[in-house]
């Protein structure tokens, strides 16, 4: 992006239409540099946002901005306008239980319009990337995940699910 602009040049071809765009990022201080350039942008921007745990962040989202740069680049999106939706996905039980209440606080204070929550996923059958990243996400938690997953008896096609009961936990 930072060489081609490519996402820029798209959002100035539709801006000239005025036609809506939803954006989906994990960087949205990228579009506070692009916004100056567009008056009214028709934009909905999707954040993900599962942490505010800093040291949990750079474990499961290496290479992302902090919960804390994001969150400040959503509120100056929000002040200029922009509707802004978090996306808690993956929601990482049990953290999930633990981070949850000051995730909706801060989103709040952010001006976040919604939220949405998407439970965490383990493939039954993993390539060794993957295995390495649940298996660090697990030592973080202090409990082995592709176990705890597999012990909630809930196969969806080929992925191991929380239970409903466990997802309920904090959806209410």
């Amino acid at each position: 992006e930072k060489r081609l602009k490519i996402t820029y040049k798209i959002l100035k071809a539709f801006h000239k239409y005025d036609y809506p765009i939803q954006i989906q990022t994990k960087n949205p201080e990228q579009l506070l540099d692009y916004i100056k350039d567009f008056e009214n942008p028709n934009w909905a921007v999707s954040v993900t946002l599962i942490t505010l745990d800093e040291n949990f962040c750079k474990i499961c989202e290496p290479n992302a901005p902090t919960p804390r740069e994001r969150l400040a680049a959503i509120k100056k999106l929000t002040d200029k306008g922009v509707k802004v939706m978090i996306k808690i996905q993956p929601c990482i039980y049990p953290k999930i239980l633990e981070d949850l209440p000051e995730l909706i606080k801060e989103i709040k204070k952010a001006g976040v319009w919604a939220f949405n929550t998407e439970g965490l996923k383990i493939r039954k059958s993993m390539p060794i990337g993957e295995q390495k990243i649940v298996q660090v996400i697990g030592e973080f938690l202090k409990i082995n995940l592709k176990d705890f997953y597999k012990n909630e008896k809930n196969l969806s096609s080929m992925d191991y699910e929380l239970s409903k009961e466990k997802k309920l936990e904090y959806i209410h």
